[in-house]
């Protein structure tokens, strides 16, 4: 079964949020596609999901990511050819990072995948690239 739900509202003139989480997106296969310059609501949901994000862009992008008050998130990023670039996390329950992904890393499109960083927690996050 796959469910998309799109909605769209205005943070401001210039920030367009989108949903764009599209389940199943738990591989590189079944990646949610993400657009520049907007958000995307997501969700882990059930414990110990994954989401992956596909990205195509011909500049450095900042990735920022910002998950619910009960929601610590591990972060990776991999080139085209699903090789790791980056991992990290946003620190602490609640808290949100941003990371940069530099165009001499990545031909064209890259992934991101994000997991809670406990296994039994679920919620709620955005990730925005610009």
């Amino acid at each position: 079964m796959v469910v998309m739900v799109l909605m769209s509202g205005c943070k401001d003139d210039d920030d367009v949020i989108l949903t764009g989480e599209v389940e199943p997106n738990g591989t590189f296969a079944t990646a949610s596609p993400l657009t520049l310059a907007n958000t995307a609501d997501a969700k882990i949901s059930p414990a110990l999901d994954v989401d992956y994000f596909v990205v195509t862009a011909t500049s450095d992008v900042a990735i920022t990511i910002d998950g619910d008050v009960g929601l610590e998130l591990y972060v990776y990023v991999y080139d085209e050819n699903q090789i790791q670039i980056y991992g990290g996390g946003t620190g602490a329950r609640g808290a949100s990072m941003t990371y940069t992904m530099s165009s001499s890393d990545f031909n064209g499109k890259f992934y991101i995948k994000t997991e809670s960083a406990y296994p039994d927690d679920t919620g709620d996050y955005t990730i925005g690239l610009d």
